[in-house]
């Protein structure tokens, strides 16, 4: 079968199709659609077809070559204009950046190719808080207890929304301080 997928694929002219989205092959796995739809047409009647091709072309009784049999008049046409439609990464990127309506997509997910160690799922919510502005990763924030708050040694902390509410900043690292950095004792108490 699989001998035959790829004859369909070279005289379908997909693998220059396909060669060209290799680039991409990590982002849109475009490749995995245009082999499921190559194995949807290969039903009996194609492989009949296919062996007649074969057995002609073989054959030097016909000087110009017959054309490979394709599943429906203007097969390969109508595959690339669908997948010309789907959405590319970049403007579905553009989209959540941009906080504009996301065009239709099909999220593909991917196994985990390491090994997990500790908890595979935890019980805190992260929240969107921002993006690096030097290296473009997102940010990602959860809410923690008071006794897990990582200070320095001045009593300073991270904090989202640190100057908007610098009263509720300056509790927490009052209280800290004064319990000479003792989280257990400054937190003891609810705030």
């Amino acid at each position: 079968m699989a001998c035959l997928e790829s004859n369909l694929h070279i005289h379908l002219s997909l693998l220059q199709v396909l060669k060209r989205l290799e680039k991409h092959r990590e982002k849109t796995h475009l490749h995995h659609a245009i082999d499921a739809v190559v194995v949807a047409c290969t039903d009996n009647g194609m492989i009949h077809r296919i062996t007649n091709y074969h057995r002609m072309k073989e054959s030097n009784k016909y000087r110009k070559a017959p054309a490979f049999p394709q599943p429906w008049d203007n097969f390969r046409d109508d595959l690339f204009g669908h997948i010309n439609t789907w959405p590319r990464p970049e403007k579905i990127l553009q989209a959540l950046n941009s906080n504009q309506p996301l065009p239709h997509y099909m999220m593909v997910s991917r196994m985990a190719r390491h090994s997990v160690t500790g908890l595979a799922h935890k019980e805190t919510i992260m929240m969107h808080g921002g993006v690096e502005e030097n290296s473009g990763r997102t940010i990602g924030v959860k809410r923690v207890a008071l006794q897990d708050i990582k200070f320095d040694k001045n009593g300073d902390f991270l904090m989202v929304n640190k100057d908007t509410d610098p009263a509720t900043y300056e509790a927490i690292k009052t209280r800290f301080l004064q319990h000479n950095g003792n989280q257990k004792k400054a937190f003891a108490e609810p705030l």
